[in-house]
């Protein structure tokens, strides 16, 4: 074998183990997305599954920090330039509260503190050259990174905000149970369970957080394939 038939081949190697490094596969989420179909919330009683629906308040909203709208859940990034294409994370930061999905004839209950949030639908606020801090965004630093930025600093910074809105669809990987119904209703849909009126419960473990996100899988991984896709990955 020549030394041109060798540098094929290590080229062909080193090739093919680049493609297989981006694959949106490698994704350190993968894992924890789901490989399977979507089940029917009608069908789900207990176990881990991946379920999708209509996010509805159930009785207390949030504000989006950067957007001032009632949001379920928010998660907000702040970045600082650091040189010409480098960013740094400065804040990273998500709140959540309980909430309703629906779907099938069923509406399950929500608890969403501590959620993993995974959202592609980014909103950045309009901005102008010279422009200062939004008050949210100079609070947030202040507050939770004991940071207080200058005004001159504003143009090296950029601040997004990825949020759960009423009637939003969503995706969620949970631990399903059935619970009594807080409020007398039959939610599971085709009559009484057990002869008590009973509810769909989605929550986190101590092992594995529920986990929210507003793509379909292949649709998400894709995006988290993208050069920027690792700003979609909440920092925990």
């Amino acid at each position: 074998m020549d030394s041109l038939e060798v540098a094929l081949i290590s080229g062909c190697v080193i090739a093919l183990a680049i493609l297989l490094w981006r694959r949106p596969g490698r994704s350190p989420l993968a894992q924890i997305l789901p490989r399977g179909a979507v089940q029917p919330l009608h069908r789900v009683r207990r176990g881990r599954v991946y379920v999708r629906g209509l996010a509805r308040t159930q009785a207390s909203t949030l504000r989006g920090p950067f957007t001032d709208e009632p949001v379920l859940a928010y998660r907000v990034l702040v970045e600082r330039r650091d040189g010409q294409h480098h960013w740094t994370v400065m804040l990273d930061h998500s709140e959540a509260v309980d909430f309703e999905l629906v779907g099938e004839g069923v509406t399950a209950e929500v608890t969403a503190t501590g959620a993993l949030l995974i959202l592609g639908r980014e909103i950045r606020p309009s901005r102008k050259p010279g422009d200062p801090f939004p008050p949210a965004v100079r609070d947030l630093l202040v507050r939770l990174c004991q940071y207080a930025p200058a005004d001159h600093d504003a143009s090296r910074f950029r601040w997004s905000e990825f949020h759960v809105g009423d009637g939003d669809e969503l995706h969620i990987i949970a631990e399903a149970s059935v619970v009594p119904a807080r409020d007398g209703r039959q939610t599971l849909g085709g009559g009484a369970y057990r002869g008590t009126p009973a509810a769909l419960a989605l929550r986190g473990t101590p092992s594995q957080p529920l986990v929210i996100f507003d793509q379909d899988r292949e649709s998400l991984l894709g995006l988290l394939a993208l050069p920027q896709g690792g700003r979609m990955i909440p920092r925990r």
